[in-house]
């Protein structure tokens, strides 16, 4: 017999098994008990025996009957639209709705929802998530979601009928499996994008095509800039209408915007993988922030995975769900540099150590870096000329997730330093520090020097 199929009879053999490990432990003692009474002829032992025999038994009979009523029933489910990476905020993330409607668990019985499978957040990493909710009743049952690191998750939904004292367990139809994509999150975005308004961009000329030149007006389409909506008219006709002048034409400016979210093999550690993570979710933080200040950009993020044009917050949410499972790798063989950039704005972090290799072929290009940096002192990035502002993370790592690969927690190579190319400027550094439960991370935040 194969491995594969001896795991698929254990699989099903185990959805039947009626009892849970507590329930199988008060089971054992109860057949010692009528064992060891027997012998000795001890009436009381053994009728402690029989008692801790049967209560397990009867629940788990009860409990099977239940199951019968609801055998047709399938665990739906799907994840919320903010399911994110709670690598800052612990308490803040997505959940899975599952639909229990029409199922009643009787008194002394709960419905019991169960979550698990393995989150893979790197080429080499992979974790595995465990959550479970208890329920009398309700018609939707929400699982929370506390993923610490983006990437995609293979979880398989479990409905079950458990009594109050979870010795038994009865499952409701065949488990339903699904994959959760999970972006980066970032509850801030990064202080000086004063940047792109101070020094420019590449402008570029835009000639409106002859469709809008027949007309001085025309619907609103979604993307269009607030300035150009005829308020007074929209309000006449109560539908919005947009200005068009067939002599105007249209200024835009682009600005380049890199993502180096790279790293040997090496490094990765835990440790990394959340540097990755943090200039991912900060990367999209700072185009929702800039495309709010500045509607005429159009920002072109240059990415392992490609090169995206960014002009609205519609693209930015896709862009983010592309990021998702974009994970800390080595920097691929020709990776586009377009040296012709006047100015580029470039999220890094320390692990990245092709990055003077790049700063190199960008020529005379000024970069404006966002990165994190190492705890410790000097392991970051160094520049002659810099504002540079510095500010702590505390990064969440356990609860319902466990490795379920070899990965360390920390990089052993921590003398990680950088040079800044002559004429370039480092905007902001964060330094980011793992913390691997709860506890820490409350004290860490009641100092105040965290976000």
């Amino acid at each position: 017999m194969s491995a594969s199929r001896l795991r698929v009879q254990i699989a099903g053999t185990a959805r039947y098994y009626p009892f849970t490990v507590a329930g199988t432990i008060v089971f054992a003692i109860g057949v010692v008990f009528v064992a060891r009474g027997g012998v000795l002829g001890d009436v009381y032992r053994t009728s402690l025996g029989v008692l801790a025999i049967a209560l397990p038994m009867l629940l788990a009979v009860v409990g099977r009957a239940q199951a019968g009523r609801f055998s047709e029933v399938e665990a739906n489910w799907r994840a919320s639209r903010d399911t994110q990476a709670t690598m800052t905020a612990p308490d803040r993330c997505g959940h899975v709705e599952i639909n229990a409607r029409g199922i009643r668990p009787w008194f002394f019985y709960r419905l019991l929802a169960r979550l698990s499978g393995p989150l893979q957040v790197g080429s080499r990493t992979t974790f595995h998530f465990h959550e479970e909710i208890a329920t009398a009743s309700g018609e939707v049952v929400r699982v929370p979601l506390p993923f610490p690191l983006p990437g995609k998750a293979r979880l398989a939904c479990r409905l079950e009928i458990r009594d109050i004292f979870g010795m038994t367990r009865a499952a409701l139809g065949p488990a339903t499996t699904g994959e959760v994509v999970t972006p980066a999150a970032m509850p801030r975005a990064p202080q000086l994008t004063r940047i792109v308004t101070e020094t420019g961009g590449e402008e570029s000329t835009r000639v409106r095509n002859p469709e809008e030149e027949r007309y001085y007006m025309r619907e609103y389409i979604p993307g269009d800039r607030l300035r150009d909506i005829n308020w007074k008219a929209s309000s006449r006709i109560r539908e919005l209408f947009a200005r068009v002048s067939p002599e105007t034409q249209e200024q835009s400016r682009t600005l380049t915007i890199y993502l180096r979210n790279f790293a040997e093999p090496q490094e990765v550690s835990v440790e990394a993988l959340a540097h990755g993570a943090y200039v991912s979710g900060w990367l999209v933080a700072f185009l929702r922030t800039l495309l709010r200040e500045e509607s005429d950009l159009t920002l072109r993020v240059i990415t392992a995975r490609g090169t995206f044009t960014c002009t609205d917050e519609e693209s930015v949410d896709k862009l983010s769900w592309e990021l998702a499972d974009l994970w800390l790798d080595p920097e691929p063989v020709g990776l586009p540099v377009d040296p012709s950039a006047h100015q580029v704005i470039v999220f890094s972090t320390p692990f990245d150590t092709g990055f003077d290799s790049f700063a190199t072929r960008l020529g005379r290009t000024t970069i404006h870096l966002f990165t994190t940096q190492l705890p410790s002192t000097g392991n970051g990035t160094a520049a002659a000329d810099s504002s540079t502002t510095e500010d702590h993370a505390a990064v969440f790592f356990g609860g319902s997730v466990v490795p379920a690969s070899r990965v360390r927690l920390f990089t052993k190579h921590r003398s990680l330093v950088r040079t800044c190319p002559e004429g370039s400027d480092i905007i902001e550094q964060i330094g980011l520090r793992l913390v691997c439960d709860r506890r820490s991370w409350e004290r860490a935040s009641a100092q105040g020097g965290n976000r």
